[in-house]
């Protein structure tokens, strides 16, 4: 089966599988999906699905998903990925497609010039003549992540690259941010927990909730 990357928000470390459970069950394909590589304190989890359509479902509803990716390949070291690259052709833009890179780091902050050094490296070594695009219209959206061990920023611990399928649904907190909110209670809760524990109870429309707390939260 397909395998993907998700690539997690870090806050509510302990409810990413809860909620990705959860919403699978809801959709109906629990059962078809499996996990390949659980995140620790990282945020990122490897998985399968029988269907893209599936992963678009769940990034539909997920909170905490900031964006899920079709997965090429992990190494030790970007260098180590790019060799794993050239030897599949098809783990990169297609000769037709605009292209851009997204570079994330977890643990480290990256400068500008940390982003453009790696995106150069990238594209250098595996000859990729595609016309660039800096907008999100482009055909093909490359993600590459470094993760770090804590206090040990020299060498990443993992590097992670994929092509972008689709993000997940965390305008929904910014849209229902309780600082924008035009009455606030003493159960007034905050939309992140408030969406995780809609998805848990896996809520749909037309649904009736029996909660003893609802109100003003």
């Amino acid at each position: 089966m397909p395998r993907y990357l998700l690539y997690f928000a870090h806050e509510l470390i302990d409810f990413r599988l809860a909620e990705l459970f959860s919403l699978a069950e809801m959709f109906g394909f629990r059962e078809s999906m499996t996990i390949e590589r659980k995140p620790d304190q990282d945020p990122f989890l490897l998985c399968t699905f029988s269907n893209v359509d599936h992963l678009k479902l769940y990034s539909s509803r997920s909170v905490l998903l900031k964006s899920a990716y079709e997965y090429w390949t992990h190494e030790p070291s970007l260098i180590d990925v790019v060799d794993k690259l050239i030897l599949n052709s098809d783990l990169r833009p297609k000769l037709n497609e605009t292209w851009r890179i997204l570079v994330h780091a977890f643990r480290r902050q990256f400068t500008q010039s940390d982003k453009i050094q790696r995106i150069d490296a990238f594209s250098d070594r595996l000859n990729i003549k595609n016309k660039f695009c800096l907008n999100n219209k482009a055909d093909c959206t490359v993600g590459l992540f470094e993760s770090y061990e804590e206090g040990r920023l020299e060498q990443p611990k993992e590097v992670f690259v994929g092509r972008w399928v689709c993000d997940g649904a965390r305008h929904l907190i910014d849209k229902y941010d309780v600082r924008k909110r035009y009455f606030i209670g003493n159960t007034t809760m905050d939309a992140t927990l408030s969406f995780v524990m809609a998805n848990m109870a896996q809520c749909q429309p037309n649904h009736i909730a029996l909660d003893p707390f609802c109100g003003t939260g």
